[in-house]
């Protein structure tokens, strides 16, 4: 089995970057890396990747309110 190019890394900036399209193919389309979008899908569909990971690496780029 080869390591995918794809990392947690990568797409939680991918999902902080962007503003519209959160799909496998704009990520693809934008990475410092040659990737496919299958190989994206392929990777989400195997990390495993939860919620909270996903906020524990976005959550110092969001903007509290008081109130």
């Amino acid at each position: 089995m080869t390591k995918s190019l794809c990392t947690k890394e990568l797409y939680c900036t991918f999902l902080r970057i962007t503003s519209q399209r959160y799909s496998a193919l704009s990520l693809s389309e934008v990475s410092p890396v040659d990737l496919s979008h299958d190989s994206i899908s392929h990777w989400l569909s195997d990390a495993k990747c939860q919620p909270e990971d996903i906020w524990n690496e976005a959550k110092s780029h969001v903007l509290g309110t008081n109130g």
